[in-house]
């Protein structure tokens, strides 16, 4: 999240066109949606008789999701009939996509913990490996709520 968020902002800064999105369905709270989380609505793969489904399938957020991802293969995520997707830094931080479809804003627990580690890198800019293990490890502590 957190590196997804620096490179965002690191292109946004060199007027690059850069699209961030947040993948919220279900409803699961903080940390969110595990990573490939959204890979069965991307891909619209839900199969009803498996047992294997990664999440909980909405197939209008699969419908929206796959609009998406084929007009970004064209250069905007803003398709025909799709939610208008704004460049990041624009309006809302980023695309929330979860029951409801729209831009909005990163939680302030995302942002406390993102603009930690950032401060952090700033201050170690040598330690990569560092930071990242410190990320796993320390990761229940920094900024979580109960």
């Amino acid at each position: 999240l957190c590196p997804s968020r620096a490179m965002l902002r690191a292109a946004s800064k060199l007027g690059r066109r850069a699209y961030g999105f947040y993948y919220s369905f279900p409803d699961a709270g903080p940390p969110g949606a595990v990573h490939g989380a959204e890979l069965e609505s991307v891909f619209g793969t839900y199969n009803a008789s498996s047992s294997d489904q990664l999440a909980p399938y909405s197939s209008t957020l699969s419908a929206i999701m796959r609009g998406y991802w084929t007009s970004m293969a064209k250069g905007d995520p803003s398709g025909p009939g799709l939610p208008v997707w704004p460049l990041y830094g624009t309006r809302g931080a980023e695309m929330v996509l979860g029951r409801a479809v729209g831009e909005g804003e990163a939680s302030s627990w995302r942002t406390q913990r993102c603009d930690y580690w950032d401060r952090y890198a700033m201050a170690h800019p040598a330690t990569h490996l560092a930071r990242f293990i410190a990320a796993c490890t320390l990761l229940p502590f920094v900024g979580a709520k109960a």
